[in-house]
């Protein structure tokens, strides 16, 4: 199966939460859909924002334990 790393990535991330309910299943691909190629390109963009924002609020949380730490 593929993406299976990613799959259970989604399940981690979901028992975690608790109490949402989640259903996996197989698409057709987005490529050649119309509107499809558009939304895929969207949405790994909102990913990479949500990573980043993440990644700064790391390094400020890194920052303000080392300030706090002198």
């Amino acid at each position: 199966m593929a993406n299976l790393d990613l799959i259970d990535e989604i399940v981690d991330a979901v028992f975690q939460q608790g109490g949402v309910k989640v259903f996996i299943s197989k698409v057709a691909a987005h490529t050649g859909v119309p509107g499809n190629e558009r939304a895929d390109t969207l949405a790994k963009r909102a990913v990479d924002e949500v990573w980043a924002k993440q990644e700064i609020n790391k390094i400020n949380r890194r920052n303000a334990a080392i300030s706090l730490s002198r």
